[in-house]
């Protein structure tokens, strides 16, 4: 496939003069998993869409789930997402394998494994003529064919920013799913990544950003979270989820209103990118990071305005947001050294009884 569209467009887009001269992050307005419509306004846009009755369905745009899932036969279900976003760094080779892991990680976020892929591509006319495309897809494609996933064709139009992603299906046991309202109280919370990349992908976007810390950054873009996929197999990790988007404040109030429950978070143990605290101080922010303190300020207990910008940067493909019961702990912590995640292996909170709060954070 690949086929494309042309897009009339009054947008204005830079002037390309050699291939050297193209900067990913200068067609888009907001980076990566920063682009999103804030969930409460999409709540209102999807209002309209008419609730299906198949009895198969196990999840929908209902639970806030990362993933559609569809019960196949008595024992599988077909688990399905569509993820795509801007840029959110310069070289197209790493912005499609981020991309591509942003996307790959809805499916493992749900414990299940993605077994096949199609893209989505557009990018303006100007560029027609470079190399950024094809570069994009083969940044995509050597991630996919790492993880055993492949892509067989995709659609590809004209637009005036750049964006990419993939629709992406999964297989898994229905005993394996991670649904988002099986957090029970007690559970240890994990986080999988460090949190940070909406305000350093700015700070990157403004020239601002060193070099050791776009590295570090980057390192954990890159990452797949297919960890999802193994933790499917056990029975003692209750709930999963990906941290993108709305942050940890709104990805965690989603959790904890699905299950009914309430959470502590310990703000010293919560793992964040290098030097991300020196980068706030300056005045750097995302507007999706406001918007996500807005709407979520009311779930949380009083916090300072630091803290408060670190639990609601809007991540991209950010790591997972897992709950483990707590007798559990010791063999779920091997299983993360055994995956070269040892770095995460102290838990960040715990999930709680239900309080009038959602989340309490200490620290």
């Amino acid at each position: 496939m690949f086929f494309s569209t042309f897009v009339e467009t009054n947008f204005i887009t830079p002037v390309i003069n050699t291939k050297m001269d193209i900067k990913l992050t200068q067609y888009s307005t907001a980076g990566g998993c920063g682009c999103k419509v804030p969930n409460n306004l999409l709540s209102d846009i999807i209002k309209n869409i008419k609730i299906s009755d198949n009895k198969n369905i196990i999840s929908d745009f209902r639970h806030n789930e990362d993933s559609a899932i569809v019960k196949i036969n008595d024992t599988q279900c077909l688990v399905y997402s569509l993820d795509f976003f801007t840029p959110i760094v310069d070289d197209p080779e790493l912005f499609g394998r981020i991309a591509a892991a942003n996307a790959l990680s809805d499916i493992f976020a749900k414990g299940a494994k993605p077994t096949m892929a199609l893209s989505i591509l557009g990018f303006p006319k100007e560029i027609d003529h470079s190399d950024a495309p094809a570069r994009i897809l083969k940044g995509a494609s050597d991630l996919c064919e790492e993880l055993g996933v492949a892509i067989l064709g995709g659609h590809t139009i004209y637009n005036p920013q750049i964006i990419f992603g993939l629709s992406v299906v999964g297989i898994a046991d229905i005993r394996q799913l991670k649904l988002n309202n099986n957090a029970q109280p007690g559970d240890l919370i994990y986080i999988t990544k460090p949190l940070g990349t909406g305000i350093l992908s700015t700070a990157l976007k403004k020239d601002c950003l060193f070099g050791e810390e776009k590295k570090h950054m980057e390192k954990y873009l890159a990452l797949p979270n297919n960890l999802g996929a193994v933790l499917g197999n056990y029975d003692f990790v209750n709930c999963m989820t990906d941290i993108t988007g709305f942050g940890l404040i709104g990805h965690l109030s989603e959790i904890c209103t699905a299950s009914k429950v309430s959470a502590t978070i310990d703000m010293k143990k919560v793992k964040i990118l290098n030097n991300l605290e020196d980068y706030i101080e300056m005045g750097i922010s995302t507007s999706g990071g406001r918007t996500n303190w807005e709407n979520n300020r009311c779930n949380v207990n009083g916090i300072d305005e630091k803290t408060a910008a670190i639990l609601s940067d809007p991540q991209s493909n950010g790591g997972l947001l897992i709950t483990v019961k707590p007798d559990f702990r010791k063999q779920f912590e091997e299983i993360l050294i055994d995956n070269k995640l040892g770095e995460f292996i102290e838990p960040v909170g715990e999930i709680t009884l239900q309080k009038d709060l959602l989340l309490d954070v200490v620290g």
